[in-house]
């Protein structure tokens, strides 16, 4: 205990004599030069990258985001999809059947044939030649040359499709409105419906292998398959927002963006999800990740909000207790020690501002976990050690005059 106390003491004295706090970024925002809705995004890198939206514009950029350069295809329909198979090539689809590719790096757009007039809002390329697009009415279109020609196929009722996703040429699966989730095994020569045990509306969807998926939509509803969408179960999201996009960069890790700025996490593939603070207010309807720290969020009023640590902390969530905690308290992060996630309760009498941080032995702070007004209860939090080595951490909770610290062990 002498040795604990000791710690923190010249951990302190530190802090204040250097002011070398290590902060998480989390989420911030991009300025874009527009205020039109942006559909979707994709980035083949940490710095290249294109957006699409309403109006038939395209923003680009060479430095991840810090500088948004707008172009404008000969088209003035909404754009709602985009495929950016490297940083030359990419591929467009939009509203009233238009379609549009670039080989220069998105600087100038040459429209296709789509032989539709239907809206197509979705689209899933496997390299720079097999593609498909889905949209209104249950239109799906196939290309295996690049879009010089796209061929229609068909689709097992006429429910309108909003995002289809491949693992391969062959295996693809599509998610549309009313819990619509088609399947194919032959490239879209076939299509047969599946059940999703949902009526609400599906919008988004990603597979970070063959076999596990993942499935967005309507009040909050996160779909996961299993064994290449055959069969698909929920999982809680603890939000009521629809849902629009999902993006896993490996079986563990994904995020989910929705109505009104809701950004949620997973680590542990779905079992439990987390709020973040996405920074914004506005309707997310795609989230991007090149890998587990970079991402990228498109919505409403021409926002782009972009993450280089993975979003940062979780937000708080509230537990449901019967009774008023009697005092402030701070429990032992479960488990302990860990890898690379951990959980922290605690309990508050009474509503305040708190702050939540981790440091490690040296006083240097390396994570704050929340940083908030929160309401009287209980409370837990999600701390992912991804980018800090292992070793013994202290958190610390304070509020008012009050401070409680532990500590923790993290093992790799």
């Amino acid at each position: 205990m002498k040795r604990l106390v000791l710690a923190f003491a010249c951990f302190l004295a530190l802090v204040a004599a250097t002011g070398n706090l290590l902060m998480a970024q989390g989420w911030s925002v991009q300025p874009t030069g527009t205020v039109n809705y942006l559909w979707e995004i994709r980035f083949v890198d940490a710095n290249f990258g294109l957006a699409v939206g309403d109006g038939g514009f395209v923003l680009r950029t060479t430095n991840g985001g810090s500088l948004w350069t707008v172009i404008q295809t000969s088209t003035q329909n909404s754009l709602y999809g985009l495929s950016l198979i490297d940083a030359n090539i990419a591929v467009a689809c939009g509203g009233q059947g238009v379609i549009y590719r670039t080989t220069d790096g998105g600087i100038t757009w040459n429209p296709q044939t789509s032989g539709t007039t239907n809206d197509l809002t979705g689209q899933w390329f496997i390299g720079p030649n097999v593609g498909t697009i889905v949209g209104r009415h249950g239109t799906i279109l196939r290309t295996t040359n690049g879009g010089a020609t796209w061929s229609p196929q068909t689709s097992p009722d006429t429910a309108s499709l909003y995002q289809p996703f491949f693992t391969d040429a062959n295996n693809g699966v599509a998610v549309g409105i009313m819990g619509t989730i088609i399947r194919t095994t032959d490239g879209g020569a076939n299509w047969t419906k599946v059940a999703s045990g949902t009526t609400e509306d599906l919008y988004g969807l990603s597979f970070p292998t063959k076999d596990i998926g993942f499935a967005t939509g309507g009040n909050g509803v996160i779909l996961r398959t299993t064994n290449g969408g055959q069969t698909w179960v929920p999982q809680n999201s603890w939000v009521s927002e629809i849902l629009f996009s999902v993006s896993f960069v490996d079986q563990n890790i994904g995020t989910a963006v929705g109505g009104a700025g809701i950004v949620i996490k997973t680590t542990n593939g779905g079992a439990t999800w987390y709020g973040q603070n996405g920074a914004v207010g506005n309707r997310l309807h795609e989230v991007w990740f090149i890998n587990a720290n970079n991402g990228w969020a498109v919505g409403t009023s021409g926002v782009i909000t972009h993450t280089t640590d993975g979003g940062g902390p979780t937000s708080v969530r509230s537990l449901d207790q019967p009774d008023i905690p009697r005092s402030l308290s701070l429990e032992q992060n479960y488990p302990n020690p860990f890898n690379p996630s951990t959980t922290i309760r605690f309990s508050l009498p009474e509503a305040g501002h708190v702050t939540l941080k981790v440091y490690n032995v040296l006083g240097d702070e390396v994570a704050t976990l929340v940083n908030e007004t929160i309401r009287v209860g209980v409370h837990q939090v999600e701390w992912t050690a991804d980018n800090v080595p292992s070793g013994v951490y202290l958190y610390r909770l304070t509020t008012g005059a009050s401070t409680v610290t532990r500590r923790m062990t993290l093992i790799k």
